[in-house]
């Protein structure tokens, strides 16, 4: 009666309507959240797990985890499997319409081979091998294809001849080619390409090394374009290319903020060395969780201010990470993404750079001189050779 604010409380001499909210609101505050850390606790989650769920589940919505353990998923690497255990220890049916489609969102979301999507008949064999009922007469088939209905019914997921798409990813993949296309044709300010080579020679005569006419043409693109992709294998100039960038945009004709980001904090502390200049990830430069939760500070209504974003190791960013940066950034803003398509591809979602460089569609330049000379210089050289059959 308490837990549901029932009028009932109301009988009881002395109690009034706010009397009542009050005691409602006493009860959520301590009894409530005190059994749900402790069932969440005997479950396996972590204290910092649990403190991330009593910040994204306040008072009033607390309930609902208990209505639908499954809710949990919305908190960032709590996944199904803890999630299910959870559900189990309330006493959930294992044959639960909203388990079976729970289990089938996770599937497509961590198949752990970055595919954006999955064939019907693909995703219910890892349906079939990956979830766990007691009783061995159960009908996955049948659970399965209502499961489908409900969720394509829902919009959560799009079903097609290709096979079945979380609908998130398969509206990021096209935000991304939307935005790409529309962000290319976008006209910016532009620089003359005599004063760029200028000072292109300026940094070659105070660093003594001279550029290939590939990376020369990488960092002229880079000021004509609003977006470029330089690609090429280890040992082939990205860095010194990067470096050359650098240097130009500072110059006093120029003048542009330059900002560096990689996926990774390793990969952004290897281009904060390489170029001596300040790098981070994207999501700390785009202000993940600065407000306590799960987004971006930086979105499409609130712009990262800088002229020139690059990122480094894009062969590691997924479809939704690059989603988020594009909608981040102003179109003016000009983007040059780094990287090599057969080095680490991402963990989640997408084979963005290798995709992006097929289609044709974006501004790239490759490039193709080995310059490293130390022991993995043989490797790079056959690594090209297989690659180009």
């Amino acid at each position: 009666i308490i837990r549901d604010a029932d009028d009932k409380l109301l009988e009881v001499p002395g109690i009034g309507l706010k009397l009542r909210d009050d005691i409602f609101d006493q009860w959520h505050q301590f009894y409530g959240r005190e059994r749900l850390v402790t069932h969440l606790a005997s479950s396996g989650f972590t204290k910092t797990m649990i403190r991330r769920i009593m910040i994204q589940f306040d008072d009033n919505t607390l309930s609902k985890i208990e209505d639908n353990p499954y809710e949990l998923m919305r908190i960032p690497a709590v996944g199904f499997y803890r999630a299910d255990y959870f559900a189990k220890l309330l006493g959930a049916s294992d044959t639960n319409p909203t388990r079976i489609q729970e289990a089938i969102i996770y599937l497509l979301e961590e198949n752990g081979k970055g595919n954006t999507y999955l064939p019907k008949d693909t995703l219910f064999s890892e349906f079939s091998d990956r979830v766990k009922f007691t009783s061995i007469d159960v009908d996955k088939e049948t659970l399965y294809e209502t499961a489908l209905k409900s969720l394509s019914t829902v919009r959560r997921i799009i079903i097609d001849k290709k096979g079945v798409h979380l609908t998130k990813f398969s509206m990021a993949e096209t935000s991304i080619a939307k935005e790409l296309i529309e962000r290319s044709l976008t006209t910016v300010d532009s620089y003359s390409s005599t004063l760029i080579r200028k000072y292109i020679k300026e940094w070659e005569i105070k660093e003594g090394f001279n550029l290939t006419r590939d990376q020369e043409s990488a960092i002229v693109r880079t000021f004509l374009d609003n977006v470029t992709i330089i690609t090429g294998a280890p040992g082939t100039g990205k860095t010194s290319t990067l470096a050359a960038i650098l240097y130009v945009a500072k110059q006093d004709e120029f003048k542009l903020n330059v900002s560096l980001a990689a996926p990774t904090g390793r990969a952004a502390k290897r281009m904060q060395e390489a170029t001596g200049v300040s790098a981070a990830t994207i999501h700390r430069l785009l202000g993940f969780g600065v407000d306590g939760g799960f987004s971006f500070k930086f979105n499409k209504d609130e712009k990262y201010p800088t002229d020139i974003f690059i990122v480094d190791e894009v062969s590691m960013i997924d479809v939704m990470l690059m989603n988020s940066l594009l909608r981040a950034l102003k179109r003016s803003t000009k983007l040059i993404l780094v990287g090599d398509k057969d080095q680490l591809q991402s963990v989640s979602a997408g084979n963005l750079l290798g995709d992006l460089i097929s289609s044709g569609k974006v501004n790239t330049i490759e490039l193709k001189t080995v310059f490293r000379q130390d022991s993995s210089a043989m490797l790079v050289r056959n690594a090209r050779v297989i690659n180009s059959g």
